[in-house]
């Protein structure tokens, strides 16, 4: 395990992705730039397994709960953890 919670977290429960991070770490909303990039000092501190190009993040958080869109996998994750599951 790395030094990292929320990778450690997402690892436990085989949820380890770039795009579960992105928006378990920064609840929903990662900080991408106009181009949809996390900009460069923030992605040096990702952990090394997760960095590089983004995938499809920055999608409105209003379709959160619809079942396609990448958001919904943050609300399961984050249910899960509260539950304690």
């Amino acid at each position: 395990m790395s030094g990292d919670p929320v990778a450690n977290v997402l690892r436990r429960h085989g949820r380890l992705t770039r795009e579960n991070y992105l928006n378990l770490e920064y609840m929903g909303r990662p900080p991408l730039d106009s181009d949809g990039q996390l900009p460069p000092e923030l992605e040096a501190e990702l952990p090394e397994e997760l960095r590089g190009p983004d995938d499809v993040i920055g999608q409105h958080p209003v379709n959160a709960f619809r079942g396609d869109h990448p958001l919904s996998e943050f609300y399961r994750i984050l249910l899960v953890l509260m539950e304690g599951r």
